[in-house]
């Protein structure tokens, strides 16, 4: 769930304490970026959503043939936003945040997190695309 607190020094000298979290499986029940193309390709629609199911194709055969690593199989998931439309990504983003993330949320982990940061801890949270889910 957690990696261990890393004490460290700050620039300042003063001693400083990291917790690092892993967004999917961590903080939700879900493996978010999954979940975020499966969710975007039910709002996209039309030619855009075969795209997307293509994608999902070629990258499940080459997984399943031993071709791709776990990355390079999410790599080329992902490859599928290619062509999307930045602020339309942005908005089903922020749907998916709000419409589909909220059950799978786990409580116990989300109080942790602001109880390590009320105590001055430093927290990172870790995923391969925070960028597209945190949006």
């Amino acid at each position: 769930m957690l990696t261990s607190p890393v004490s460290g020094k700050t620039r300042a000298g003063s001693s400083t304490r990291l917790l690092i979290l892993d967004f999917c499986g961590t903080l939700y029940r879900s493996n978010t970026t999954l979940d975020f193309l499966s969710f975007l390709k039910g709002k996209a629609g039309g030619w855009y959503a075969t795209r997307l199911g293509f994608w999902h194709l070629v990258a499940a055969a080459g997984r399943r043939g031993g071709m791709l690593t776990p990355s390079a199989y999410m790599r080329l998931r992902i490859r599928a936003l290619k062509g999307f439309r930045l602020e339309f990504l942005r908005e089903t983003a922020r749907q998916f945040v709000t419409e589909f993330l909220p059950p799978l949320r786990r409580e116990r982990e989300w109080k942790l997190l602001e109880e390590k940061r009320r105590e001055g801890w430093r927290v990172i949270v870790a995923s391969h695309t925070l960028d597209l889910i945190g949006a």
